[in-house]
């Protein structure tokens, strides 16, 4: 019998984030229908909310200037700037956001 995976409980969650606030996600992904699908299972959740849902790289870094949000999706290959070369720039305007690489 093998273990069921457990639901996140506020123990298991970052410290630094406050279990009263939403977690802040901005989307970054040049498919209409990745972001699509993010936005619907992001929506379901309570703890999470979208700041921003941005088609490239480069409308991202503008974001940061005036969006902080906790946690960065962010797709590896899209038109322009690919997210990789893209993250240097994202870390260092994202103020400590988390990034996570999709594809």
């Amino acid at each position: 019998m093998s273990a069921q995976p457990q639901p996140l409980t506020k123990s298991r969650r970052n410290p630094k984030i406050n279990a009263a606030q939403n977690v802040r996600v901005m989307l970054v992904d040049d498919s209409i229908v990745a972001r699509a699908i993010l936005e619907r299972i992001l929506d379901s959740e309570e703890d999470f909310s979208i700041v921003a849902s941005l088609p490239n790289a480069a409308d991202a870094i503008d974001a940061l200037t005036h969006i902080a949000p906790d946690i960065i999706l962010l797709d590896i290959e899209m038109p322009g700037m690919s997210g990789l070369a893209a993250l240097p720039l994202i870390l260092n305007k994202s103020r400590g956001a988390r990034v996570l690489i999709l594809s």
